[in-house]
């Protein structure tokens, strides 16, 4: 049976283990792989998909640490390795890693330049690129597409923010990727776009974009535990509320969350 995926949690690990990176956005919250988990479980979800924590830098050992933890119920994407050594990604592979991240928004991220080196491996393994960038930033996304063969997955609705997830004037390079059938997006984390609240109805619009532009191209994620927003919503409340926004856009949840999620995960 296809799982179901919450595409986007983080594992945070203690500090004397896992030292902070100097530059970083935050500090974590006291929550561990555990606690991510139990939420996704929770809502009714199989799964869950550690999104390397920008607060570590290059250091891995903490989303690998989860990873490690729950086998069989989890995946990661983590920072590129210090090396392109098809060994070490076998080993990554076999152990649920599917992707590298490409962090250029935070603080403590990465560039282009260091996932460039894995394109090829990256190919081999069937791996996508995780894209934390401004989707409406035509050059850039239009580079990072170009880079890769694999899918580049984008995050939260495009990252587009508040003025522009409400604009469709902005929505043209990531829907052109989109139609191509090379760059997919999560519906997630929406207070991040939406101008409105608890429903998020302004979001509608560009939610029956995205379905009309790659209906199978779309994820569901948790972004838990919500760094910097005032709340923390649960992952089960996360999923009531996105749930109908997927099916007001045409969209099937159950694609949405099994089926597309089980391309990149599996």
């Amino acid at each position: 049976m296809t799982m179901t995926w919450d595409t986007h949690t983080h594992a945070f690990g203690p500090p004397e283990r896992y030292p902070l990176a100097p530059v970083r956005g935050y500090d974590p919250p006291p929550v561990v792989a555990r606690d991510a988990l139990d939420q996704a479980l929770a809502a009714g979800l199989d799964g869950v998909v550690w999104m390397h924590a920008s607060i570590y830098g290059f250091d891995n050992r903490s989303t690998l640490e989860a990873l490690a933890q729950f086998p069989a119920q989890s995946r990661a994407v983590i920072m590129p390795p210090a090396s392109v050594d098809p060994a070490e990604l076998d080993a990554l592979h076999a152990a649920g890693v599917r992707g590298l991240r490409l962090n250029i928004l935070s603080p403590g991220g990465n560039t282009l330049d260091s996932v460039l080196p894995f394109a090829d491996e990256m190919q081999r393994l069937g791996w996508h690129v995780a894209a934390h960038i401004d989707a409406s930033d035509e050059a850039m996304l239009d580079t990072v597409c170009n880079a890769f063969a694999v899918p580049v997955l984008i995050e939260h609705f495009g990252m587009l923010g508040k003025a522009r997830a409400v604009q469709p004037q902005s929505w043209g390079p990531m829907l052109r990727w989109m139609r191509a059938g090379r760059l997919w997006n999560k519906i997630a984390a929406p207070y991040h776009s939406a101008i409105d609240g608890p429903a998020y109805a302004s979001l509608l619009p560009l939610t029956r974009a995205m379905a009309e532009a790659g209906a199978d191209q779309l994820v569901f994620a948790s972004n838990w535990p919500h760094i910097g927003q005032p709340t923390s919503p649960s992952t089960q409340d996360m999923r009531q509320i996105l749930t109908p926004l997927m099916r007001e856009s045409g969209l099937n949840p159950d694609d949405v969350l099994g089926t597309n999620a089980h391309r990149l995960y599996a």
